[in-house]
């Protein structure tokens, strides 16, 4: 008679369960979770990308400062089908691009990439909370140091 043991290896980054799997005379069994060793719900689910892009629908009407500045300017961050755009950088030849959306309680962390053709592309990175947007966003071209930025903005109706 032989026994087998198959170990499923967990990556809690993840958070995926730990499953094993024993096999012994033919017969299989899983072991019964331990109600208090197994990890609560919210220690297994990961924050993930939402389905549906959450802030589609939404344009925040606000400004951007250069990181070490106090001249602002204003903007309009729009999100529609799934992409973002800056309606302040039009004038610089940088378009609409897609958006990632994560929910995290109450707040929506989004991310995007915008490209020029001769302007190069501006990494956004923010969180909308409520009716409010706040940010940073780095500006990178061929030839010149990275320019860094953050921005605030309220919805606009």
């Amino acid at each position: 008679m032989s026994t087998r043991r198959y170990f499923l290896m967990p990556l809690l980054a993840i958070g995926l369960v730990i499953v094993v799997a024993c096999r012994r005379n033919g017969a299989e069994s899983r072991p019964k979770p331990d109600s208090a060793s197994a990890p609560s719900a919210a220690a297994q689910a990961p924050q993930q990308p939402a389905t549906t892009p959450t802030l589609d629908g939404r344009t925040f009407a606000g400004e951007s400062v250069e990181h070490g500045k106090t001249a602002a300017e204003k903007d309009e961050l729009a999100f529609a089908n799934g992409r973002m755009h800056s309606k302040g950088c039009d004038q610089y030849g940088f378009g609409d691009a897609p958006y990632t959306a994560t929910v995290s309680g109450d707040s929506v962390h989004f991310t995007a990439t915008t490209t020029s053709p001769k302007e190069g592309s501006i990494a956004w990175s923010g969180t909308v909370v409520g009716e409010t947007l706040s940010g940073t966003f780095v500006w990178t071209k061929q030839g010149q140091e990275p320019i860094a930025y953050e921005m605030k903005g309220t919805l606009k109706k």
